[in-house]
This record gives structure tokens, C-alpha cells and sequence, in this order.
């Protein structure tokens, strides 16, 4: 890519981002946290918070303190726009042959960065 084409996609990043932090900002009245996880725009737990339905994290309070669910199902672990990351945890899971039946197995690993 030439010169020209790297300032322009720079630019247009920098238009991207700045859009974003001002809807962010502009819409104050959104919930930006759930439970011990910060939620930051694009993310959001409510209609109008969010950029677009992929983005729509549901906040679950029936957990104690309540837990950030990414599409109802997957829990979320942080969010980091700068870094562009979104942590999950899921299940490691294996499917398993032993005598001609089949199992499936969970492994579940905490606390690994």
C-alpha cells in the first residue's frame, strides 16, 4: 500500500473512532457496566447503547455479582476496545472413542492468561 493509502485508512480509523466516543458520550443514560466488567462502546446492554446486535452484551442479574453474557450463552470476561478484545471463557471439549461408544468430555481451565 502506497503512502496516500495508508493516511487515508489512518484517517479514516481516526473518523471511526471518534464517532464512536462521541456516541458513547452522547448517550449517557446507558448502563456501562455489569457487575465487575466495564462495558465500552461499541458494546452495550441495552437498545441504543450498542453499535449493532452482534455487539448487545446481556447483563444476567441472577448472578451475585451479575455476569456479562455475549449472544445469552457465552460469558464475558473483560473488554478492550484499545486492544481490540473481547475475552470469553468457554469450555475446552473433546469427543472421545472407548470400546465403539462415544463421549464427550469438558475440560474447563481457570485462570491461564
Amino acid at each position: 500500500m502506497d503512502m496516500a493509502g495508508k493516511l487515508l485508512q489512518q484517517l479514516l480509523l481516526g473518523v471511526i473512532i471518534l464517532a464512536a466516543t462521541a456516541v458513547s458520550i452522547a448517550n449517557s443514560t446507558c448502563d456501562r457496566e455489569c457487575g465487575n466488567i466495564k462495558i465500552p462502546y461499541p458494546f452495550g446492554t441495552s437498545e441504543g447503547c450498542y453499535l449493532d446486535k452482534p455487539f448487545l452484551i446481556t447483563c444476567n442479574h441472577t448472578f451475585d455479582p451479575p455476569k456479562p453474557f455475549l449472544d445469552h450463552d457465552i460469558p464475558v470476561e473483560n473488554i478492550s476496545v484499545p486492544n481490540g478484545e473481547l475475552r470469553v471463557s468457554n469450555p475446552v471439549a473433546h469427543l472421545c472413542r472407548v470400546k465403539k461408544q462415544w463421549f464427550y468430555t469438558t475440560l474447563h481451565l481457570e485462570g491461564g492468561e
